[in-house]
């Protein structure tokens, strides 16, 4: 996971951006709008505002690397980093549990 801390990174422009995508499908539940754009093989995941790590993204994509199919994330926030951190970790242990349930190398 890559994790992009506070800085400048405009999320409400991001948001905008990924919104407009021709093949984005938006979906909304428990204060976060997942957009997924399949022509990226991507996952969007922005915060909205009740949400508790406002405003945050985190982006997943599907890549192939040296013959194996991986999930890579990255996140970007302007809100609490310790809140932020540990909502990024949740995203990991998904992927942990998932590997768990397939059985799966780590």
């Amino acid at each position: 996971m890559n994790y992009k801390g506070q800085n400048n990174f405009n999320i409400g422009e991001l948001l905008e951006e990924v919104q407009h995508k021709k093949d984005a499908v938006i979906t909304t539940e428990h204060h976060v709008m997942r957009i997924e754009v399949s022509s990226e093989r991507a996952l969007y995941f922005f915060t909205l505002p009740q949400h508790p790590v406002h405003p945050s993204v985190i982006i997943r994509r599907v890549v192939e690397e040296g013959g194996k199919v991986k999930i890579k994330t990255k996140g970007h926030t302007s809100a609490d980093q310790k809140l932020f951190e540990n909502w990024l970790i949740n995203f990991g242990q998904a992927d942990w549990q998932i590997k768990k349930d397939f059985n799966l190398k780590r």
